[in-house]
């Protein structure tokens, strides 16, 4: 505090108020620590700024589609035989922690990460943080509908396979099957929620893969 020139009280206000907006931690007996790196910090205020009730959902999916396709056709052509590893890795995880449903969101969220890492675009990269932090929630309801986690986990596999190969146009066409699944199963849990009596049609994510 002397270092700083602020009494405690001002101190005691602004760990308070960085705690607020998630850049610090605050644990009683353990101290306080920085929770976003330097790319997160600056993608947070997008988060703050975007309402997301359900008429947004479509429109961040939609958002999605358009960056995901530029970041993993580039992934396919640019991915350092490292940065395919550590996507294998996060797809491990997803596959190997499916009664822990926290560590399948951080899995889930690290592989897509990776995705951008790899695509060698910084741009496109923090463009992604931007959307990633308004994608958790909706991970979580979407892992939570029954039938859905086998379907997304073999989503990512089939977005991996392409980017392993090399192949361009099916990594694009992986990502855009995935997404349509996502569309399908946030459509199932809006209308289920909107009216429990209500009968949805059966999306395609229950159907068995061609």
């Amino acid at each position: 505090m002397k270092q700083l020139g602020v009494g405690r009280s001002s101190l005691r206000e602004a760990i308070g108020s960085l705690s607020l907006t998630g850049v610090l931690t605050v644990r009683p007996g353990s101290g306080t620590s920085v929770t976003l790196s330097h790319e997160e910090f600056l993608a947070k205020p997008l988060g703050w700024g975007i309402p997301m009730g359900p008429g947004r959902v479509q429109e961040l999916i939609e958002a999605r589609r358009i960056l995901e396709q530029a970041i993993v056709a580039l992934a396919a052509e640019r991915a350092s035989e490292t940065e395919i590893a550590e996507m294998k890795r996060h797809l491990l995880l997803m596959n190997t922690n499916r009664r822990n449903l926290r560590k399948v969101i951080n899995a889930d969220m690290a592989f897509h990460a990776s995705l951008a890492k790899a695509s060698h675009n910084d741009v496109l990269q923090s463009l992604f943080l931007q959307i990633r932090n308004l994608l958790r929630s909706f991970t979580e309801k979407i892992l939570l509908v029954p039938g859905a986690y086998d379907s997304v986990i073999s989503g990512h596999g089939e977005i991996f396979s392409a980017i392993e190969a090399r192949d361009v146009e099916g990594a694009r066409s992986a990502l855009s099957r995935h997404l349509d699944l996502v569309s399908d199963i946030l459509a199932s849990v809006a209308v289920t929620l909107d009216s429990p009596s209500k009968k949805a049609a059966k999306p395609r994510w229950c159907l068995p893969r061609r």
